[in-house]
């Protein structure tokens, strides 16, 4: 029953995102054209790139930020 469980999960989980990217390009390509599929592309992964570059880093914010919180926490 757990190796079901675990399949099924697998398929949902990794299988059919994929299946269902690998579908929608397709049928971008045949709607906007290969040229479209690509200037689309780059434009999103430009995009990432800008985000990814002015956005703060959160994760070493949320880090610091425990930290100051046990030196409060044992300060009082």
């Amino acid at each position: 029953m757990k190796f079901c469980n675990s399949l099924s999960e697998l398929y949902s989980n990794l299988a059919k995102p994929i299946l269902d990217v690998f579908i929608y390009n397709i049928q971008l390509a045949k709607n906007v054209g290969g040229e479209g599929l690509f200037a689309l592309s780059l434009m999103v992964h430009i995009s990432s790139v800008i985000l990814r570059t002015l956005t703060p880093p959160f994760g070493k914010m949320v880090a610091e930020e425990q930290k100051l919180e046990v030196i409060i926490i044992i300060l009082f």
